[in-house]
């Protein structure tokens, strides 16, 4: 993690950077702080290209120029904050920073059925209810269509999953009701639903259509007439309500966040004083303008559908030190790997996900085979450990020569080892000292006197040792 120090609020430690990322958001061009410290606001002038090893040499020289210039402030709080604050907004401009390990995609009005890319785990679903048209005249003025209503939801999916996607037709001219978007499929449904036609003004002046309802925002009522063609209900925005059209004014889309297309609903037709057919309503949801005269009312706009889902790049697997050695019959410990949210399983591929690092057991001899990955984002490759649990080795007194003489010292032990993985290691002290260089079987012990214990031992190379 980027850490502030307490003396002089430097960022320190790994260049760990994306959890940054989290408190500042890149909106047309310009960088906003959104939380903990004061509102600054940065221009972006242009895009700085950096890998990641530059970043935090950067980082590094940044922050020791800062130390330096604050060891002329000491005691001045608000200047020992802006250092801080400047050096996260550097970080912001850095797309390597803020796009670490995932790609966004935002796809508006895909085909249908759409097919979950790979790498894709969780999906931000958009849709815009379609505008109502507008209602006709025959001597008289209709009443503007109501405005599409915008919905959204947060599907979690898997690769290779299908969804229908459904794009709401615009509402028919005079007086067609609009048509609901809808994205379904095994993560669930997210549906936005259409505004209703404008009545049509026969002999007369016609009522607005109603916006549509039970999604996020709800879609503008469309005008009604009392002596134009009245203007169509905005379309929902993905940030607030379609603005409500009149005899005399034209339904705004609603407010999208960022305020720009795809995300701002559609205007409604806009009104009409002189004989003629209705304006046709703007997508995602206008509603379409009613007619004057003797003339058809306005198309509805057309309903949306926008995905918006990441693409991550996974992370490299763990690192571990393979394979891990036990002697049949001893205590183990739970294995370790170095990574991030670690998971743990018992093959290569699906498996079983075990509840946390595996505790080997080491009751019978063989190799058991764990597997062990890293979640960044997204999870990623396993690494493989293998456990091997090992055969003690046997040791047998092949040979042996007493001493020739009252106190001498020239007896003699050869040990045969059996057993175990060689080269092996030999002591005639329990194992309280070992030879110096291993050999192969059998070894003797010499300069031995009587009347003194020797008690036997091996050692293989995996270091285990006879009973």
């Amino acid at each position: 993690m980027l850490n502030q120090s307490s003396e002089f609020g430097l960022l320190t430690s790994d260049c760990f950077l994306k959890h940054i990322y989290n408190k500042y958001e890149l909106q047309s061009g310009k960088i906003y702080k959104t939380k903990n410290m004061e509102t600054i606001l940065l221009p972006v002038t242009r895009k700085i290209d950096f890998t990641t090893s530059d970043l935090c040499l950067r980082i590094r020289n940044f922050a020791g120029n800062v130390s330096k210039s604050q060891q002329h402030t000491a005691g001045n709080r608000h200047k020992k904050k802006w250092y801080f604050v400047s050096l996260v907004l550097l970080l912001a401009m850095m797309p390597e920073f803020m796009q670490e390990g995932f790609a966004q995609t935002v796809v508006t009005n895909p085909a249908s059925p759409w097919i979950v890319p790979a790498l894709v785990s969780s999906v931000k679903v958009e849709v815009w209810g379609s505008g109502g048209g507008g209602g006709g005249a025959i001597v008289g003025n209709g009443g503007g269509g109501g405005g599409g209503a915008y919905n959204t939801g947060i599907l979690t999916v898997s690769p290779g999953q299908s969804y229908t996607i459904t794009i709401g037709a615009a509402g028919a001219i005079n007086s067609g009701n609009g048509n609901p978007s809808t994205v379904t499929g095994p993560g669930g449904t997210v549906t936005a639903n259409g505004g209703t036609g404008g009545a049509a003004g026969l002999l007369g002046n016609g009522a607005g259509g109603a916006g549509g309802t039970g999604g996020t925002f709800s879609g503008g009522t469309g005008g009604s007439s009392s002596g134009n063609g009245a203007g169509g209900g905005g379309g929902a925005g993905n940030n607030a309500v379609g603005g409500a059209g009149g005899n005399a004014a034209t339904g705004q889309g609603g407010a999208g966040n960022p305020n720009s297309i795809p995300y701002k609903g559609g205007n409604g037709g806009a009104f009409i004083t002189a004989n003629g057919a209705g304006n046709a309503g703007v997508a995602p949801g206008g509603g379409g303008g009613g007619g004057k005269g003797t003339n058809n009312g306005g198309l509805g706009g057309a309903g949306q559908v926008v995905l918006t889902y990441t693409v991550c790049t996974p992370p490299a697997a763990p690192v571990v030190t393979s394979p891990v050695n036990y002697c049949i019959n001893t205590t183990a410990i739970p294995l370790t790997a170095t990574g991030s949210n670690l998971k743990w399983y018992d093959a290569p591929s699906g498996g079983n996900l075990l509840p946390g690092a595996p505790t080997p057991i080491t009751t019978t001899t063989g190799t058991t085979s764990y597997y062990v990955s890293q979640t960044i984002g997204c999870e990623g490759p396993r690494a493989l450990i293998d456990v091997i649990v090992h055969a003690l080795p046997g040791a047998s007194v092949s040979g042996q020569s007493d001493i020739s003489c009252f106190a001498g010292s020239d007896g003699s032990i050869t040990i045969q080892a059996t057993g175990g993985t060689g080269p092996y290691f030999y002591s005639v002290s329990d194992g309280n000292k070992w030879t110096d260089v291993a050999s192969n079987p059998p070894y003797t012990f010499g300069g031995l006197t009587a009347n003194t214990p020797y008690r036997i031992k091996v050692k293989d190379s995996n270091g285990c040792i006879s009973k």
